[in-house]
């Protein structure tokens, strides 16, 4: 079972602020003012939500999303992916 202080994975998405909406998240960490112009469905997989957002100041990111419920998988996946 998974549970505080018994994986450090865990522990360290609980730190993570929860957000009503994929804006508020794109604020959250791009900063205020920073807005999704354009977002692009990605085909390819069908355990997750793919898509390649294009911001406001020139950034594009991809966004795997998925649930809490799926966290043995995303575990599975830490350390490999990079950011830059």
């Amino acid at each position: 079972m998974i549970g505080a202080g018994m994986d450090p994975i865990f522990d360290e998405m609980k730190k993570v602020p929860v957000c009503s909406s994929l804006s508020e998240a794109v604020s959250y960490v791009c900063g205020d003012g920073v807005v999704i112009e354009k977002k692009q469905p990605v085909h390819g997989g069908d355990a997750n939500e793919a898509y390649k957002l294009f911001l406001s100041d020139g950034t594009t990111l991809f966004l795997k999303a998925n649930t809490l419920s799926n966290i043995v998988t995303w575990r599975s996946l830490v350390g490999k992916f990079h950011v830059r």
